[in-house]
């Protein structure tokens, strides 16, 4: 479940998980927070939090928030011209090589 919020006056996303998916919330939590991870072709992450709500646990994920939601979604409802398209695929590999390269001398990441 993502809902979208307001830290600092800014809109964020909240990621929102039950207790039962506490690993899946975990793992999320630990690849954000891995050295040299941000770039701006990788969804910023800001912080995750366990709360309380009517008694049962909720594990948040805050993210960057974007208003065009999920890539999936936003595909779904839009035709894509052939420039949009390429932009696209342009900034998913950019992203994807800045996972991939080795940086030497750090822990990695």
């Amino acid at each position: 479940e993502v809902w979208r919020g307001v830290w600092h006056g800014e809109s964020v996303a909240v990621k929102i998980f039950s207790s039962r998916d506490e690993q899946s919330w975990f793992r999320e939590t630990e690849i954000y927070n891995t050295v040299l991870l941000r770039h701006d072709n990788i969804l910023g992450f800001i912080a995750s939090d366990m709360t309380s709500r009517n008694s049962s646990t909720q594990l948040w994920l805050i993210t960057h928030y974007h208003e065009n939601g999920s890539l999936y979604d936003y595909l779904q409802r839009t035709v894509l011209d052939v420039e949009t398209c390429l932009g696209l695929a342009s900034s998913i590999i950019c992203g994807l090589v800045h996972l991939h390269v080795e940086i030497f001398g750090t822990q990695g990441k």
